[in-house]
């Protein structure tokens, strides 16, 4: 018992005196009691920092190792800096340590379940560790649609599912590419935006405005995203421009004759016909314009819209004239342009419109009409009712005055044609075999010089012997001038007072016709170039033509008038000097046409399908020549060039004359003036 308790007694003094020499302290102790972050984000290639917090109970002073595993293996992708650290943790306190995760390139993306291990001598601690390995930040640029096609003039546009990965930064978008690019529109040109831009989210819009005139095809196009410290991203686009649909029109006929009636339906219709190009259907538009592409004052169509719905459609449309057409074209015609359009599309033609417009029935035949003193003057007989009729038109007042009737039985003869003497302030009407007026208050009222049967029992030759036997009437340079062919050679009558007195002067007749044998006589005259100059025909078969020229009016010579055409047969019927063009012209039966720099080297046309020509007048920079047979004139402004034109009034156009601003012509019917 006594030996038990002095062992006892030795072994805690042993441990007293181990304990009082240290050997007895607590041995240490080390535990991993934090990490922060905790579950720690990392892109693939960089580095992640963690701060490591060690506790001790009894405290700790030594160097620990670090270390990472996965599944039980350290992961050949991670990379720990430092690998070991010495620690110095104070009894019941604790410790802070850096410990860097530098993650590989290749590293795997997502989450990894780690294990973090201080090993110190052959203790550990440990601590779970959720690390997630993320890609590096980037976008890609993805197009819908990939392929796009927009037609001339037209707008397309592109949706860019801009796919971000890491990365919500700015990302400033363009176009590039084998095309015509711009960003401002331009009618060449292919214009662009992005709308945002730069793109702040995941999507942005392109917009595309095809200008009309960029060349149709296919272009390959590039989207390309730029965002800083990041690659270029680039998506391909496939544009195809298409033509537009379209279309052209062509006129038939390319000319045409109205009259000043906005609701005249006549012979004033053309044929639009369409030819269609890319499917084009839709509405035309319709309208007049002038070289500079302004409004035709005066002038409209009838409709003024279409619906082209096929291919090669044709339409009737109508030229329409109305009171305020301007005289700029009177006789020569109006140029314009015949405008068709839809949207974008703008196409047109050139169309020439004559407008002739009758202005009174004149109950007449044969008749003719003169200018002078702002009133046209129609004078002629009628043999139907054997009445001679001279009317007035003021085209001021457009009035349409009878102004003298009179049976023939109380007339010497029919009443052909009238003139005016400016010089006298006179106007004559003159008829044959014997019959002459005068009026002396502008056409109200006229006064016999002769003609008047004013005893029934006697003939007119009785009364006023051979009398003067006139056709025609002209105020030519300065005086009056007459004639008539007939079967007595040639001779002009002309009056120096107005009218009043008339002498007779004989003209040479270069074939010397015996008198009686066959029809001549002087058919015009007109004066220029500092002579007077006179046509004539002998009625032979074929017709022979004659020349006649004086510097008085008085005495004349003589020559036959070659007209090199071969097969021509007809009688040539008026000359006239247009000074504009120093020229004389003259015209004649089955179209004859003929022009002369000085009244003796001539050159002629003949023209189909208008009939014989017998008058015409010079005006507004134009001729028009007149056809006895038909409603039809043809006019020229420079002598050389022709243009047929139906005036479509109920008259045929024997006579022409030019005054105030306009042309008139008659004959068998209604005056007709341009407009």
């Amino acid at each position: 018992m006594l030996r038990k308790t002095a062992a006892t007694g030795l072994l805690s003094g042993l441990a007293l005196l181990l304990a009082a020499c240290g050997g007895g302290a607590p041995p240490q102790d080390l535990t991993l009691s934090g990490v922060s972050p905790n579950s720690p984000s990392v892109v693939q290639g960089q580095s992640v920092t963690l701060t490591l917090t060690f506790t001790s109970q009894n405290g700790f002073q030594g160097q620990v190792s670090l270390s990472v595993t996965e599944n039980g293996q350290p992961p050949s992708w991670l990379t720990l800096s430092p690998a070991s650290k010495s620690l110095n943790v104070p009894k019941g306190g604790q410790a802070q340590e850096t410990l860097q995760l530098q993650v590989a390139g290749n590293a795997p993306t997502g989450p990894h379940a780690l294990k973090l291990r201080a090993t110190y001598g052959d203790k550990t601690a440990e601590r779970d560790l959720t690390l997630t390995v993320n890609p590096p930040p980037s976008f890609a640029l993805s197009l819908n649609p990939t392929s796009l096609s927009v037609q001339q003039g037209g707008q397309g546009q592109v949706t860019v599912s801009l796919a971000r990965q890491n990365f919500t930064g700015d990302v400033t978008l363009s176009l590039e590419g084998n095309a015509p690019l711009a960003t401002s529109p331009a009618p060449d040109k292919i214009a662009w935006s992005f709308s945002p831009n730069p793109a702040t989210g995941d999507q942005a819009t392109l917009t595309l405005q095809v200008g009309q005139s960029v060349t149709a095809g296919d272009y390959a196009l590039t989207v390309r995203g730029q965002a800083q410290g990041l690659e270029d991203q680039t998506a391909t686009l496939s544009l195809r421009v298409q033509p537009q649909p379209s279309f052209d029109f062509s006129l038939d006929p390319s000319s045409v004759a109205t009259r000043r009636d906005p609701n005249y339906q006549g012979n004033n219709r053309i044929r639009l016909t369409f030819t269609t190009q890319n499917g084009f259907q839709g509405q035309v538009d319709l309208s007049l314009v002038d070289e500079g592409g302004n409004p035709v004052q005066g002038l409209s169509l009838s409709p003024t819209s279409l619906n082209v719905t096929r291919n090669r459609q044709g339409f009737y449309v109508y030229v329409l004239a109305d009171d305020t057409l301007p005289l700029t074209g009177a006789g020569k015609g109006y140029a314009v342009r015949l405008r068709a359009s839809s949207g974008s599309i703008v196409r047109e033609q050139p169309l020439t419109v004559d407008v002739w417009t009758g202005v009174g029935v004149a109950n007449l035949n044969f008749a003719r009409v003169a200018y002078g003193n702002g009133i046209f003057v129609v004078a002629g007989g009628n043999g139907y009712d054997y009445h001679n009729r001279i009317y007035v038109y003021d085209p001021q007042a457009r009035t349409w005055t009878l102004t003298h009737e009179a049976p023939l039985d109380e007339h010497c003869g029919y009443l052909r044609d009238a003139a005016y003497d400016p010089l006298h302030n006179a106007w004559v009407a003159v008829g044959a075999p014997h019959v002459l007026l005068r009026s002396t208050d502008n056409g109200a009222s006229w006064q016999y010089v002769w003609g008047y049967r004013y005893d029934p029992n006697r003939s007119c030759s009785q009364l006023y012997g051979d009398g003067i036997p006139l056709r025609e009437v002209r105020f030519v340079h300065d005086r009056l001038m007459a004639w008539k062919e007939g079967y007595d050679g040639y001779y002009i009558y002309y009056s120096t007072d107005g009218g009043v007195t008339w002498q007779r002067t004989d003209v040479p007749d270069p074939l010397n016709t015996p008198q009686g044998s066959t029809t001549n006589g002087i058919t015009g005259l007109t004066y220029g170039q500092g002579k007077f100059l006179a046509v004539g025909f002998v009625d032979t078969l074929p017709p022979r033509f004659t020349l006649h020229t004086s510097t008085d009016g008085i005495n004349w010579t003589s020559e036959v008038l070659p007209i090199p055409l071969q097969g021509y047969e007809g009688r040539v019927w008026d000359v006239r000097y247009v000074p504009e063009w120093d020229r004389f012209v003259l015209v004649g039966e089955n179209g004859l046409i003929g022009t002369s720099p000085d009244g003796h080297n001539w050159t002629f046309r003949a023209f189909a399908n208008v009939g014989h020509l017998m008058g015409m007048a010079y005006g507004n920079g134009a001729v028009v020549a007149g056809s006895w047979s038909r409603s039809t004139v043809l006019v020229s402004t420079d002598g050389q060039n022709w243009r047929i034109v139906v005036t479509g009034c109920d008259s045929t156009a024997m006579s022409v004359a030019f005054g105030g601003g306009i042309f008139a012509h008659t004959s068998a019917g209604a005056l007709c003036t341009s407009p």
